[in-house]
């Protein structure tokens, strides 16, 4: 085989573009146009982070934390998972958490900052092909993007967000920012 990338062979019909900003790095999702209806189902839960979590978004291996993830599918087929960790206390009581795109911190009540987003192949964790509909074996897009929320002027804690997309589906674009 040549030296043809994943994409390149497959062409998956979806895009998460990633533009580099002054900032920070902004992820949108971009649907194939005509291939249906693009919905989203939010769920919010209690989890003790996993090891290859925190390793992706610096978080403490074993911490409690709130998981608000993002389950996005189009025309019926699921797409891509994107679930923000953050301490319970910040977690609070709105619901406007659920308007952000995937790639996105779903926090809205504190200020947060993002330096830094990875992207990698990978192969899934079970829970992961199953909440995908994809067999254990089909790379996974992962990024992994920490955060740090100010809490106060003087004390930041660690948050981030972990986005799992098919690699059948998906594919990523970088894009400088203007």
């Amino acid at each position: 085989m040549d030296d043809q990338g994943w994409d390149e062979v497959h062409k998956p019909p979806h895009r998460l573009v990633i533009t580099a900003a002054a900032t920070a790095p902004l992820v949108t999702f971009v649907p194939e146009p005509g291939l249906g209806q693009v919905r989203r189902e939010w769920a919010e839960r209690r989890l003790v982070v996993p090891e290859p979590v925190a390793v992706a978004l610096a978080l403490t291996v074993g911490e409690s934390m709130v998981v608000r993830s993002m389950h996005l599918f189009v025309g019926g087929d699921p797409v891509l998972t994107s679930s923000t960790y953050l301490p319970a206390y910040l977690a609070g009581s709105s619901n406007t958490w659920q308007r952000v795109d995937a790639g996105q911190l779903a926090l809205t009540e504190w200020p947060a900052e993002s330096s830094y987003l990875q992207d990698r192949w990978r192969m899934p964790r079970q829970v992961e092909s199953t909440a995908l509909g994809i067999e254990p074996r089909t790379p996974v897009l992962e990024m992994a993007r920490p955060y740090t929320v100010r809490v106060s002027a003087s004390e930041t804690v660690p948050a981030g967000v972990l986005v799992v997309a098919r690699s059948d589906l998906v594919a990523v674009r970088h894009e400088s920012g203007s």
